[in-house]
């Protein structure tokens, strides 16, 4: 999956490009596992490409610059530098 058509042959919605009804909805459109199981990222990508051919939309995360919530609640203020979270 991704963007380039020259390196990708999914699209960002898991259709083949080149052909309108060709979907791939499992792990072989990853590219590579990670260090975990991929079962439930799977299943998810399964469910929301399931979504988008029945006629609904599909849902895309909104990339911010803001820093992550959790992220932040880690910090203390009296922990050296080093062991700050980012």
């Amino acid at each position: 999956m991704g963007r380039d058509p020259r390196t990708s042959p999914l699209d960002g919605d898991g259709r083949f490009r080149g052909l309108d009804n060709l979907y791939v909805a499992d792990g072989s459109a990853l590219q590579r596992s990670g260090a975990l199981n991929p079962s439930l990222t799977i299943a998810a990508n399964a469910l929301r490409i399931g979504s988008l051919i029945a006629g609904g939309t599909t849902v895309r995360p909104q990339h911010t610059k803001q820093p992550n919530a959790v992220a932040r609640s880690r910090r203390t203020e009296g922990s050296p530098a080093m062991l700050r979270a980012p």
